[in-house]
């Protein structure tokens, strides 16, 4: 999939918190979409990159961050059902990886290999349960 260019609803189970962070400048991150931090500590849409330190949370509002940097984004844990590529039931249990800000994939496929969450329940190769938030990036 191509990363997010509007807002989107996710369905999701489990909630656990929400948590706001510190965005990037001049930057938008949509709502429903999943959120990362860069080397700074600061909030970007999720992409596999190498100086993304892996995902948060999804956002539960659309941001766009001035010029300043001075915008907050409200991110929220939990289990969410995401696209996936090239998800197999044997990775279930295991770490996916960011392929967009609204796919995760498996380590094999993905570049730089950045944390997304926890595969707790296979739904297809196109589809998965992820387990997200920041206790899955130690």
């Amino acid at each position: 999939m191509a990363a997010l260019a509007a807002a989107k609803i996710i369905t999701n189970k489990y909630l656990r918190r929400t948590q706001r962070y510190l965005m990037k400048a001049s930057t938008t991150i949509y709502a429903g979409g999943m959120v990362s931090l860069d080397a700074n500590g600061l909030a970007l849409p999720a992409s596999d990159t190498a100086t993304d330190k892996g995902v948060v949370g999804l956002a539960l509002q659309t941001v766009t961050s001035a010029a300043s940097g001075s915008y907050y984004v409200e991110c929220e844990e939990g289990v969410f059902l995401l696209a996936g590529s090239s998800l197999t039931q044997a990775g279930q249990g295991g770490k996916v990886t960011i392929v967009d800000d609204q796919t995760v994939g498996l380590a094999a496929g993905t570049t730089n290999d950045i944390t997304a969450g926890i595969l707790v329940e296979y739904g297809s190769a196109t589809s998965g349960w992820v387990d997200i938030g920041p206790a899955h990036l130690i």
